[in-house]
């Protein structure tokens, strides 16, 4: 800075007006502005500076200068402290038994943890180094043992199957070897020239399963031969239905401290229709109305039908092999086959025609359905089976205008014209229980 430095009083001259004066002039250096502050040296704990020089103005000679040519001030900048991390865990153990494998050891970003929004750890928090327990013993690779002989034909006569199995146990895979590539099952159709009959078929199959459910309808499944689960040939399984009884039904009700069982429908009289020879016979047997009894039974195929109170069925369940359908009225769209039962629809009936057997299904005026029996081998069981064996042993020995004389199994039994039907009934009950008693056995035994 510069002035003017003036000393008073003014000492006048002789005989003048003028005034005289001393004057001192001064100059100093001086700051400029602060400069902006640089960046932050970090983005946590870290500091920035800002400087201002000494040229405003610059320095004199023979003048005063600043304290120092270039001031800097420092301050702390970004997030107050930063993260860390904890120290390293213990090495893991080798990823591998033997040979070479990896260890690891982790370490957590939590001394301090990271602020919301601020910075991360910086380094690893995985560490990886490698490592050896032993040698390896040797890979081994699996291999197939040699095939077992071929099983028994599945069937005692006709067409069956035979299997034979092997082995991935020569050797075992072990040490990481690879398992054995290819089926460890095979089978092949044998024919055996020996004369099917029913009791042959039969004997050859296993006993039925339990029912997949008490009430509300299941199913049991039979096989025959050594066949397991999905191994199993459409020849080698047979399902059905079971415990088709209304669940509720089977419900216990508590009164008071009492147990109250809710039973079955009790069974009603259903009428049964014969024709020996050219005699029409009215038969009446007591079935459970409304339950499904067995109608025919081969190897291949089994019927069975709902029971209505005039005789008809409800509906009819076909099922051959693993297939199955219902039948509740002849309107119906229906299948060209189900399983080994072919389906034809002629006129105002449907044909059922399988190894054993020719039937047409008819629908009463009712709309129930009626099932007569056009072929019928005398192998095949079930309720038609029965009646079919009765029809076909049996025989009219004697007539007359409201009489006759029907012989069945060596036994006479006197027919007589029924007063409310077209046809010729017992004319004596027990004489009746004697030929149905055969025919409620049945029922009780395989329905």
């Amino acid at each position: 800075s510069s002035g003017i430095n003036a000393e008073w009083p003014l000492r006048p001259g002789a005989g003048s007006a003028t005034e005289e004066a001393e004057i001192e002039v001064t100059h100093s250096a001086g700051y400029s502005d602060w400069t902006d502050w640089t960046p932050c040296s970090a983005d946590c704990e870290g500091t920035r500076t800002r400087s201002r020089f000494c040229n405003n103005p610059p320095p004199t000679p023979g003048y005063p200068s600043c304290p120092q040519d270039i001031e800097t001030e420092t301050e702390r900048c970004g997030a107050d402290r930063c993260p860390g991390f904890s120290t390293w865990s213990d090495w893991e153990e080798c990823s591998k038994e033997c040979g070479y494998g990896t260890r690891i050891r982790t370490r957590q970003c939590d001394s301090p943890p990271p602020e919301i929004g601020g910075p991360q750890c910086e380094g690893l928090s995985v560490e990886t180094k490698v490592c050896y327990i032993k040698k390896c013993p040797k890979r081994i690779d699996g291999n197939w043992s040699v095939w077992s002989r071929w099983s028994d034909c599945s069937v005692p006569c006709g067409t069956g199957t035979q299997r034979r199995s092997r082995t991935c146990t020569d050797p075992v895979p072990s040490n990481g070897g690879a398992t054995c590539e290819g089926p460890g099952h095979e089978s092949r159709s044998c024919v055996l020239k020996a004369v099917c009959t029913r009791k042959s078929v039969l004997d050859s199959w296993n006993t039925w399963s339990e029912c997949s459910a008490a009430c509300g309808g299941g199913t049991q499944r039979r096989t025959r031969g050594q066949c397991e689960g999905e191994e199993c040939a459409e020849d080698e399984v047979q399902v059905r239905d079971c415990n088709t009884m209304d669940c509720a039904r089977r419900k216990r009700k508590r009164l008071r401290s009492g147990t109250i069982q809710v039973s079955e429908s009790p069974k009603s009289p259903v009428s049964i229709r014969l024709e020996v020879g050219e005699t029409d016979i009215c038969l009446s047997t007591k079935m459970m109305i409304g339950k499904s009894y067995s109608l025919v039974d081969t190897d291949t195929a089994q019927i069975y039908g709902t029971v209505t109170k005039d005789g008809t069925y409800s509906s009819l369940t076909l099922y051959s092999r693993r297939s199955s359908l219902t039948l509740e009225n002849l309107d119906s769209n229906l299948p060209s086959n189900v399983g080994a039962v072919i389906i034809r629809r002629k006129n105002n009936k449907v044909v059922l025609k399988g190894d054993l057997f020719k039937l047409d299904v008819v629908q009463s005026k009712d709309g129930g359905l009626m099932v007569q029996i056009v072929q019928l081998d005398p192998e095949a069981t079930g309720l038609l089976g029965l009646l079919n064996s009765v029809n076909n042993s049996s025989q009219i020995v004697e007539k007359s205008g409201k009489k006759k004389i029907l012989r069945h199994d060596g036994i006479n039994y006197l027919l007589e014209k029924s007063k409310k039907q077209s046809c010729f009934e017992l004319s004596n009950e027990k004489y009746s229980s004697r030929i149905l008693g055969s025919i409620n056995n049945f029922l009780d035994n395989e329905s």
